[in-house]
């Protein structure tokens, strides 16, 4: 089991070092009325419902920029062992994704965040967020600004 450690103390979320098949970050949503367990951990890129949610994502990048303004990882660069990818679910549903990309012994990258449109508006790409930071931090990263 992984050490808990405190990411951002103003929001109080816990980062659980990925050592274990253990979320990285839980918290409850309300939807339509009714609590939901949500959680951030490791994932896995290739895996069918995360390959849609790359594809939709790609489509909504494609909507707001050019293509030459889209520097889009796919998703074998994703699965990179450079990268750590992370994958929010609500309930068991994929709700969204985020990537590190480690691009030396002390230089990162967010790459490729993204939140499904249902499910923005709750939180849920802050909490991915901070995991990401919280990731990059336990591997002693400074994010490229």
């Amino acid at each position: 089991m992984g050490t808990s450690k405190l990411i951002d103390s103003s929001a109080a979320f816990l980062f659980e070092v990925p050592d274990s098949n253990s979320p990285l970050v839980a918290q409850e949503l309300q939807i339509g009325g009714t609590s939901v367990e949500s959680h951030i951990e490791i994932g896995d890129p290739l895996q069918p419902e995360v390959l849609a949610m790359l594809a939709d994502s790609d489509a909504y990048y494609a909507s707001l920029y050019p293509a030459d303004s889209n520097h889009l990882l796919d998703a074998s660069t994703l699965a990179a062992p450079e990268v750590t990818f992370l994958v929010a679910r609500v309930g068991n549903r994929v709700a969204g994704f985020g990537a590190v990309v480690q691009h030396d012994a002390e230089l990162g990258e967010i790459k490729r965040m993204y939140v499904d449109p249902v499910m923005r508006g709750r939180q849920l790409g802050r909490l991915l967020l901070n995991a990401l930071e919280g990731s990059a931090r336990q591997e002693t990263i400074v994010l490229a600004a």
